[in-house]
């Protein structure tokens, strides 16, 4: 994951062997995989690990727990530059439209809740008990799990009464082009190109083969550098 982070950093963990071939040697025994929250690096002046504290470990509440020496670990640095030990993550390009994308989806969901489905009314004749204006309310609402509201009928209103109220306003708002522009550019910061996840609305084969041939470029460019 250091293409969406930056870099990726993994404990070695070394056995001695008892017996057999390889008796009185160390072998590799496992490789743990380290969450980068919890890890900075030490260098000295001319950008290089230092080689008894060069990673630093940090608790969940961001206090130094101790350092440790580089070649406890394997550490991938994706595009590294000069003494930037922490990468270059793809996900800071795309950080922005993930959260605007988030908080879009979020209100999308409250603004089709209101507007997508209508809201039952219960009105009750005046002068109801406390009582049968609960067990009424009780009964509306187990009607749906969407909005609802219990009224006083007019003055003249006798009986209990359920009905529902249509929206007037669209629960479209827009947010459907929005989701579909914050798609776009993430598709073309990953991939290069948008019709390598999505037809579009021009899905000519042709384009559909530039973008794919963009893609590749930027997998190749990911995977060799």
């Amino acid at each position: 994951d250091a293409l969406s982070k930056g870099f990726s950093i993994a404990e070695e963990k070394w056995e001695y062997v008892q017996d057999g071939e390889y008796a009185g040697k160390w072998r590799l025994a496992a490789i743990k995989d380290k969450d980068q929250r919890y890890f900075r690096f030490k260098t000295d002046a001319y950008g290089n690990l230092d080689p008894e504290n060069g990673v630093q470990y940090f608790s969940a509440g961001a206090s130094f727990a101790g350092g440790f020496p580089p070649n406890k670990f394997f550490i991938y640095v994706n595009q590294k530059r000069r003494d930037n030990w922490y990468g270059t993550a793809l996900g800071i390009h795309v950080a922005w439209a993930i959260w605007f994308k988030k908080v879009a989806t979020k209100s999308w969901s409250i603004l089709l809740q209101k507007f997508g489905n209508p809201t039952t009314i219960g009105e009750y004749p005046r002068g109801s008990s406390d009582a049968a204006i609960d067990d009424f309310t009780n009964a509306v609402e187990n009607l749906t799990n969407q909005s609802s509201m219990v009224l006083p009928r007019s003055a003249d209103g006798e009986g209990y009464e359920v009905h529902l109220l249509e929206a007037t306003r669209s629960g479209e708002a827009g947010y459907n082009l929005f989701m579909f522009y914050m798609d776009n550019l993430m598709s073309k910061r990953i991939n290069g190109g948008t019709l390598t996840s999505d037809s579009g609305t021009r899905g000519a084969r042709s384009l559909g083969e530039i973008h794919q041939e963009t893609k590749m470029k930027f997998a190749m460019f990911d995977g060799y550098v």
